[in-house]
């Protein structure tokens, strides 16, 4: 079992995280206003606060739930083995997806004249550029992140694998692709 506190802890952070990333989807320097205005004023305190929740501090929301998702992950894996993950992870994780992109598609895809590979593409990423374009979405387009996350969990040994052979060396690795570009010099043109 999880350790009191940590679990209290992640709990803590859910709704937080939630928000941010409500903040991230939702753009709201676009459409700020103040006492009944619109603010477009660069040099308004609301709007550089409202930019800093939307642009700055929203975006560590997603990767801290990877990171929780990840932890948790390594966590069952250790008490349950890897099979239990997967079987739970089916249920708690393919299931919802499989069934909210069938929903999606009946709603808003059933008109187009989808062949049946393209169906089945959809589920991955949209064919044909699907509605905004973008090719890195499946039908339901905020279920990306669930993709991904039951990708990581299939990789999950092979990742464990590489964890124990390069451990400290691969997470120094990670920390410095992290940096930002300009920080690093010569590094950059060697990680990049």
């Amino acid at each position: 079992m999880l350790n009191r506190d940590l679990s209290d802890a992640i709990n803590r952070l859910r709704m937080p995280l939630a928000f941010l990333v409500v903040c991230v989807h939702a753009d709201f320097t676009k459409k700020f206003s103040y006492a009944g205005k619109q603010v477009n004023c660069a040099y308004d305190i609301g709007y550089h606060i409202v930019n800093f929740i939307s642009h700055t501090l929203a975006d560590i929301a997603v990767p801290l739930f990877y990171l929780i998702s990840g932890m948790l992950c390594f966590y069952s894996i250790r008490r349950h083995g890897y099979r239990s993950l997967l079987e739970k992870k089916s249920t708690t994780l393919l299931l919802p997806y499989i069934i909210w992109n069938l929903i999606f598609f009946i709603t808003f895809s059933l008109d187009k004249d989808y062949t049946v590979y393209e169906f089945i593409k959809g589920f991955w990423f949209l064919p044909r550029g699907g509605i905004t374009g973008v090719l890195t979405q499946p039908w339901d387009g905020p279920l990306w992140f669930l993709r991904d996350l039951m990708v990581i969990f299939l990789l999950t040994p092979i990742i464990i694998f590489i964890l124990r052979k390069m451990g400290s060396c691969l997470f120094v690795l990670s920390i410095l692709y992290m940096q930002p570009k300009q920080s690093l010099g010569i590094f950059s043109q060697v990680l990049v």
